[in-house]
């Protein structure tokens, strides 16, 4: 008998508890072999859970802490253009050339948004924690850089991280509820 093909988006994809199937699926992070402490099929229904369940409070938990992050990708975000002045001085640049770093930042948004995929490999939460960092040490690299091409670098590299945690930020968020 052939078996179903899996749909394509399929990262937290719960278990199907109705046949009995409860083998971890190698699509979902949270999921565990004992049903009962399954992250998010178990806590779906917010009107039959009690405010001091555990797996709501962990839910809840994970939601503040990705609202944290999505602050301080805002932060990280909106500081290059207050901080381009103070690049032009630190590098002799005027404003016209410091633009390319406008355009690295938005080409590393763009292929950083198309990584998905390794939501599927590893662990989400690794991951957007390794851009986090990403985000800080390129923002932090900036006025260090050397020159134009190296700061430019920063910025593809602070894009990719932005984009890439953009695009997993938002898949976990409606994962969870």
């Amino acid at each position: 008998e052939m078996e179903p093909a899996k749909p394509v988006s399929t990262f937290y994809q719960t278990p199907n508890h109705e046949s009995g199937n409860s083998q971890p699926s190698p699509y979902n992070k949270f999921e565990t072999t004992d049903s009962s402490t399954d992250l998010i099929a178990e806590t779906k229904d917010t009107q039959t859970s009690s405010p001091t369940d555990p797996l709501l409070t962990q839910r809840r938990l994970l939601t503040g802490v990705l609202w944290l992050s999505f602050f301080d990708l805002g932060l990280a975000l909106s500081l290059l253009g207050p901080a381009l002045l103070e690049l032009g001085a630190i590098f002799g640049y005027g404003l016209d050339t410091l633009s390319l770093v406008y355009t690295a930042r938005s080409v590393g948004y763009l292929i950083g948004s198309l990584g998905g995929p390794l939501f599927d490999i590893l662990h989400p939460l690794y991951l957007l924690g390794t851009c986090l960092f990403l985000v800080s040490f390129s923002q932090f690299y900036a006025p260090l850089s050397a020159n134009l091409f190296l700061l430019a670098a920063a910025m593809t590299v602070k894009g990719m991280s932005m984009g890439f945690f953009d695009t997993g930020g938002n898949v976990m968020v409606l994962a969870l509820w």
